[in-house]
């Protein structure tokens, strides 16, 4: 009997650019062969020397890994990090060759939000494992410029308006939530570590019957046996993972200012990132650099050391967290959390049962917490067989358990499409005439989506309702798509032939600007007889034309 085949997706994979997603995704695959299925892996690889685009085969672990190589912009969410047409090529590729039963994907930034897509139409079942927010929210985090944490779904053009890829420009940030909201569509099941980030999902539109909330598994093994090694006098705090303002180490350095004890704490930050430097200059400004210790980046390999020297795990998040593997491995080695009160946290950790939860950004609040600690030092070690105790429930045996059995009790679903759908045709956009999303989003509510007829697919044009020409250079031939699917257009009366066009064919109505622009389509909603009878002129006209 041949073995069901899986393939993981994931826009980055260890050894490179390692995270806990992409550790994740990793653990999960091993689990997987050993539980009998076979298993490759489709990646990203971050090599600007590269050809970009071009696929690698290479085996890591045991397990064959297809690394397709990007550049920075492919990940940049100032660019289309969302949409890669060669990327999808190659993943169809793969498809072919492989032939699974099912696709798990895992976080696709960078790759390409229409993979979803292509695997489902080739009669796979598709699950995704929602590790941040990048479904909802083009800097993944959540977190506005001021650092606060929004608090909607659609406010993204207050962070960034407009996108481009230097060849189409001006594209309003909303088109991006569209466009990615719309090919998660195609995903039968999402799995969410925290029921904190599947609610922030739910909240965005997502079907709340299609998610289930599954804590990542941990190799309790592994970390279970760590031996401490003994400290002289002083309280061992280790922070590990990305050096980024989100991660709020600021926090961290501030609050030494604030301690009663200072000479009796060690912080360990373990890891590198943009704002290393910057750290390290306040660490001296402040001069505590004999309190602080810069230990750099530590391959996951090799982590084991650091929670030997760590006598309380610390991680200072501003941005609402979903579950963090240090936290999971952490409890797993009986070390006590020092975390923010954020996002999925609250859910691993239990204020003053396995570890101490202070309000995100508050020094003084964290240094509070620090001298408590110091005073209570004996109690630590409790906390941590609590810890323990709550973490071994869920090995990665149990996690990938309740994974398979989703698999195999899923039924392939249909597309649901929630909304009503408004192309953009055109390569220059024209912001006089985009603005239209913001004047008719705000007075009618979620009820539609904006997509980029650039980005889609013929199947996926057939299902639109509406085409907004916003391109002063469009020509009829860059509508016929439309007009072949049958869908009424709205032209800017300045663009001549495409103005006579509506009005000879009345396949169409025409504005002059973005109210006029979304007058015109809340009109045709309103009136769908009207709506029905302009389409069927659009697709009699191709017709005649083709004749």
């Amino acid at each position: 009997m041949t073995r069901d085949r899986i393939l993981v997706c994931t826009n980055a994979y260890p050894p490179n650019f390692v995270g806990g997603a992409e550790l994740i995704a990793h653990y999960q695959a091993k689990k997987l062969i050993e539980m009998g299925y076979e298993v490759i892996v489709f990646a990203g690889e971050h090599n600007n020397n590269g050809a970009r685009y071009s696929v690698r085969k290479d085996r890591y672990d045991g397990i064959d890994v297809y690394r397709v190589c990007l550049h920075d912009r492919d990940y940049s969410s100032d660019y289309f990090n969302f949409f890669h047409r060669q990327i999808e090529e190659c993943f169809s590729e793969m498809l072919s060759t492989f032939s699974p039963q099912v696709v798990h994907f895992h976080n696709i930034i960078g790759l390409s939000a229409s993979l979803t897509r292509i695997a489902k139409n080739r009669g796979v079942k598709t699950f995704l494992t929602l590790h941040d927010y990048w479904g909802i929210c083009f800097k993944n985090t959540l977190l506005k410029p001021d650092g606060t944490i929004c608090d909607g779904h659609s406010k993204c053009h207050d962070c960034n308006p407009h996108i481009s890829d230097g060849e189409i420009t001006d594209i309003p940030i909303r088109l991006r939530k569209d466009f990615v909201l719309s090919q998660l569509e195609f995903v039968d099941f999402f799995i969410s570590p925290s029921a904190f980030v599947a609610k922030r999902y739910i909240e965005a539109g997502m079907v709340a019957e299609k998610i289930r909330v599954i804590p990542n598994g941990i190799d309790t093994k592994r970390f279970s046996h760590i031996k401490k090694t003994k400290s002289s006098t002083k309280l061992r705090i280790s922070y590990i993972g990305y050096l980024g303002k989100h991660k709020g180490i600021d926090t961290v350095i501030e609050s030494l200012a604030h301690l009663q004890n200072r000479d009796l704490v060690q912080i360990n930050l373990i890891g590198d990132g943009e704002e290393s430097v910057r750290y390290r200059d306040r660490v001296r400004e402040l001069g505590v650099s004999d309190v602080v210790r810069f230990w750099g980046k530590i391959d996951n390999s090799r982590i084991e050391e650091v929670y030997s020297q760590t006598d309380v795990l610390l991680l200072p998040s501003i941005w609402p967290e979903n579950q963090p593997v240090s936290i999971t491995e952490a409890m797993a080695a009986r070390i006590p959390i020092m975390a923010s009160r954020l996002g999925g946290i609250p859910e691993l950790v239990e204020d003053g049962v396995t570890g101490f939860l202070f309000e995100a950004g508050n020094a003084i609040d964290l240094a509070q917490k620090i001298d408590h600690c110091l005073q209570t030092r004996d109690s630590l070690a409790h906390m941590g067989e609590r810890g323990f105790d709550k973490i071994s429930v869920w090995s990665f045996e149990n996690q990938m358990k309740h994974i398979c059995n989703l698999y195999h009790s899923i039924t392939l679903q249909e597309r649901c499409q929630s909304k009503k759908i408004v192309l953009y045709i055109g390569k220059n956009l024209n912001k006089q005439y985009t603005n239209m999303i913001d004047m008719f989003y705000h007075g009618n509510n979620d009820e539609f989506r904006f997509l980029l007829m650039e980005w889609l697919h013929e199947e996926e044009i057939k299902l639109a309702d509406y085409a907004c020409v916003v391109d002063n250079g469009t020509n009829i031939e860059d509508c016929n798509a439309a007009l072949k699917a049958g869908i009424p257009l709205l032209v800017p009366e300045n663009s001549l032939s495409l103005k006579n066009l509506c009005i000879d064919n009345k396949c169409g109505l025409y504005f002059s600007d973005a109210l006029e622009a979304a007058i015109c389509l809340e009109y045709l909603n309103e009136h769908p007889a009207i709506k029905e009878l302009l389409g069927l002129n659009s697709k009699q006209l191709l017709i005649g034309s083709l004749s």
